[in-house]
Parts: C-alpha cells; structure tokens; sequence
C-alpha cells in the first residue's frame, strides 16, 4: 500500500469516528438530568449551595380566580374575557413529552405569559372647523382664530395619506381642469387632547384657539357699520373703528420723532416760515418721554442733534436757534433724506417711530429723482417700521409722491394748499399723534370681502382718531366678520372681533361709494408705483370716471 492509499483510509476513518463522537454526545445531551437534590444559586460573588427545600414552587390553581381590575381605568373585566385576551409567547423550546418532565427535576420554565388589557379602539376626531360668518356676536368674543380665504394645492386633495388610494391618470379621459377650492372664513377648533398614560378619554376639550395669545379690546372700542345699496344685491359698506371712554386705561405710547424739514430752492421764503412755525410749535408739545431729532435737507441732510433727545427748555431752544438760521437754496435730494431715518435702525421695542416731513416733494438731485422709484424704494427698506406723514402747503407741491409715500407707509398727507395759517394745522396733526394706544396693527375680514375692501394696511390706533374700512358687498352676503390684532406698550397682541348684518347697517350718504373707490384706486397707485401695468392704469381711469373722482396723478405721474 503506498502512502497515497494510506492517506486516503486516514480521512475516512477519521469522518467515521468524527461522527460516531458527536452522536454519543447527543445521546448523552438528550438523557442528561440535573441532580434533584442540589442546584447552583450565585448569591452576590460568591456561590451558594441550596436545595430544593429552600425553593418555594407555585403552582398554578385550576380553579377560578376572582375577577380583577386591569391597569386601565375601565370597568371590571370577567375573567373569561381576560383569558381570551392572553397572548403566549414561547422563549425556550418546550419539552418533547410527559416522560420527560416526569424525569426532570426542575420546573419547566416554558410559556411566558402576558396580559394585553382590553382598550377600546380609538378614533381619532378630525379638526372642526365652524363658518365664522354663521357665527353670533356673542360666540366669537372668546379665544379663536380666524382664518383667511386661501386656495391649497392640488396634491393635498389627491394625498395617498389622507384618501388611501391611489388617482390614476387615465390620458382617455378628457377632464375640465381642475379649480383648487375656495375656503371661506373659518373658525379654527383644536382635536380633543389623549393621555396616552391611561385609557383614553374622548371627553371633548376642544375650544376656539388663536396662533398666540391675545386679550380681547372689544369693549374698549366703538364699531359703526354703514352701507350704501346700489341694488337689492349689491352695494358698499363701511366699519368705523372708534375708541370710547375706557381706552384710558391704556398706557399711552411714547414715540420717537424724526422732523424733516425741506429748506431747498424749490421752497419760497413763507412756507418755509409756515414750516419751521408749525414744527417747533409741535415740539414745545411733545410728552418728556418722547424723543426727537430735527434734520434740515435739501441735496444734503443737516441733523442737529445725530441722535434722539427729550424736548428739555434746552433742547428746544437749540432747535429754535438752528431753524432760524434756515435760508432756502439749492436742490432737492429726498431720497438721501428719508434713507437714514428708515428701517430698524431708529425702531425701538415699544416706541413707535413716526417721520414728519415738511416738503414740496420736488426731486431734481440725489440718486433717484423718479417719484415711483422713490415711493417704492423707500416703502420697501422701511418695511412698516417707521410711520410717514407728508406735510406741504403749495399748489405746486409734488402731491403724487407725497400722498402715495404717506399711504404705502401707515401715515398720512396733509396738504393745506395755502401758506397762509398752514403752520397751526401741521402743529395739530403732529400733536393728535401723541396718544397712540396700539401699533402694528392689522385686520382680517369675510373671504367673500377681502379683495376689494380697502385700505390693506392700517395705521396705530390713536385715541380719538377713528379708523375706517371700506367694502364692496355682492349678492348673497348679509354678514360681515372682522379680526383686528395690534400690540400694546408691553409687547403683548390684543384682539377686536366683530360681526355684523348688513340688514341692520345705517344707510349712508352718496360719498360713501366714492370713498371706496378712491381708496381703490389708491391700492391701484401702489401696485403702479411697485411694477408699470397699462392694465392697472386703464383699471383706474375707469374708476375714475365711474365714481367721479380727480384723476390727476396719472398722466404726470404714472408714465413707464
């Protein structure tokens, strides 16, 4: 036999023996027992011998228990029920047969058992959501949010998550196009809270909720709604917004100031008087808290202070020095004067900012002499941080720049049109700022009301100063609701909401339809100065002409 037939016998019998080997451990695994008189217990780190007589053994009753109460907060459950709710999971392999356990002296540790309690399923409610213009007075006084009328996408409605199918394009079928819907006005509710710690409870929580928390100023405001009937369809509508007695309980504001005056060549010698008349008259005025700064302008800017001051004797008499020293000359950059005074940079936390600026609006020097430009420029860096009123008293004035700067930016424009006395009316509307209950102000109202109602942004809240609304009604309206938010001194959002029936407004005189549509074709001005429309612009020479209004800035103004 060579050494390659050796070689080959060696691993046979080697595979022989490999396997007889592991079928007697097998059959010694199989029969193995543990002594029935002593296990192994590891007791801290040491082991300890015990027997089975220091082992206590429970044995399962075959008899009914009594009934028990599960860990959730329901009615006592029947035992029958219980053990049809029991779920085994196996964790070792059980034995083969009696035999077996017979000749084994440790508890068979095979089922593990777990009690799953018996919870109601749970359904979840969808968000409510409630039609505010169904809505009385009385229940929309409290907590909620009303929410404006928005189109939503496509794909929201056609969602795999919330329709649990699946649409199929079918190109066979020739289909309208879609028109994503309308949503009215509506009231948000929020879904009944769950704990998830106990069983859960469907008792309804819910309630009328707002994005933050407001305090209701209803009571401290007085709200007129009158209209104006056309047809018995159709009409316009205006809310006038007043304060009452108890607004004094408000912690007035205290405002920083910024004066502009113009003193170019393009002012004459008297109205440059008026100006400095009517603006030191206003500062003698001001509150010891407010602040101030004064700026002479015309191609260049003349600070007096580069900062903002108290009106103190001191100060006053600087500015009373300085003003007179004024000689109208030279040309006009407004837009180097406005810039540095906009924005946040003179925007403190609870302290308006208001801009007075007493000009003729002519612009012949500076970076930008266009009025459109300008307006937009302006309005767009400010971002309703300052408050712009406009103050002139020539025929000549530029009253296009003027008036739409004051309107983009929540002030207003105030045109004597003569020199004369015109300093003891700039001195008022200064002053009749000097109580300002709420800043920041902003409004929502019916989705079926808020394209053409107008204006789009408010001014603060004065006291004594009424603000108003005006709309355009259709047929098949009869409700109005409104949501005015602004902050107060503190930082913290009040709330005015109304509601009222057309059937019940005042019916008012023949102005009121020609107010609306001035205040339209002011939102059409804006959307001009903002981008050149021959659309907008033939838009507001029909309203003009319909409503009777002036329309005297188009032509010089408005031009691409």
């Amino acid at each position: 036999m060579d050494n390659k037939d050796k070689t080959i016998h060696y691993i046979i019998i080697s595979v022989i023996l490999s396997i007889l080997i592991h079928i007697v451990i097998l059959v010694i695994f199989e029969n193995l027992r543990v002594s029935k008189d002593y296990i192994l217990k590891k007791a801290g780190n040491k082991s300890q011998i015990v027997t089975f007589d220091d082992i206590k053994v429970v044995t399962l009753q075959s008899s009914k228990p009594k009934e028990f109460k599960t860990v959730t907060n329901q009615k006592d459950i029947p035992f029958k029920t219980l053990i049809s709710k029991i779920k085994i999971t196996p964790t070792i392999s059980p034995l083969k047969n009696n035999r077996q356990l017979k000749s084994t002296s440790i508890l068979p540790l095979t089922k593990k058992i777990h009690v799953i309690p018996a919870i109601k399923k749970i359904s979840y409610p969808k968000t409510i959501q409630i039609d505010g213009d169904k809505i009385s007075p009385q229940e929309l006084k409290y907590n909620h949010l009303i929410i404006p009328k928005r189109h939503k996408n496509r794909h929201q409605f056609a969602s795999n998550i919330y329709n649990k199918t699946k649409i199929k394009d079918d190109a066979s079928v020739n289909s309208a196009p879609i028109v994503p819907p309308v949503f009215p006005i509506k009231l948000r509710i929020s879904s009944p809270k769950v704990n998830m710690q106990n069983e859960p409870s469907l008792a309804s929580e819910a309630k009328l909720i707002t994005m933050n928390e407001t305090i209701s100023i209803d009571s401290f405001l007085n709200i007129q709604l009158v209209k104006f009937p056309v047809s018995s369809n159709s009409g316009y509508f205006k809310i006038a917004i007043s304060t009452n007695s108890r607004t004094s309980e408000f912690q007035i504001f205290d405002r920083d100031i910024i004066f502009l005056i113009d003193f170019s060549g393009s002012i004459a010698n008297m109205q440059l008087k008026e100006f400095i008349k009517g603006i030191l008259s206003a500062i003698k005025l001001l509150g010891p808290n407010d602040r101030f700064e004064v700026v002479a302008f015309k191609d260049k800017t003349y600070p007096l202070f580069n900062k903002l001051t108290h009106p103190t004797k001191e100060n006053i008499e600087k500015v009373s020095k300085f003003l007179s020293t004024l000689e109208h000359t030279g040309p006009t950059a407004l837009y180097e004067a406005i810039l540095p005074y906009i924005g946040k940079k003179y925007k403190e936390q609870g302290r308006p900012l208001l801009i007075f600026m007493a000009s003729d609006g002519i612009v012949n020097s500076g970076d930008i002499a266009s009025s459109r430009e300008l307006i937009n420029q302006i309005s767009n860096l400010n971002q309703q941080q300052a408050s712009i009123y406009t103050l002139t008293n020539s025929k000549n004035s530029n009253t296009f720049l003027l008036d739409l700067l004051s309107y983009r930016n929540r002030g207003d424009f105030i045109n004597t049109k003569e020199i004369s006395d015109s300093s003891k009316i700039f001195s008022k509307t200064i002053n009749s700022t000097n109580e300002i209950i709420l800043e920041n102000l902003s409004y929502q109202i019916s989705s079926s009301l808020a394209s053409e109602t107008f204006p789009k942004k408010l001014p603060n809240l004065y006291l004594n100063q009424p603000i108003s609304l005006y709309g355009h009604y259709f047929k098949g309206i009869n409700k109005i609701s409104l949501r005015i938010t602004g902050t107060d001194i503190e930082g913290v959002e009040h709330e005015l909401i109304y509601s009222g029936s057309l059937d019940d407004a005042l019916i008012s005189n023949y102005d009121l339809p020609q107010n609306w549509a001035q205040q339209y074709i002011f939102n059409l001005y804006s959307k001009m100065t903002v981008n050149y429309d021959e659309k907008i612009k033939k838009q507001i020479y029909s309203l003009a002409k319909k409503f009777h209004i002036k329309n005297m800035y188009l032509s010089r103004n408005l031009v691409q």
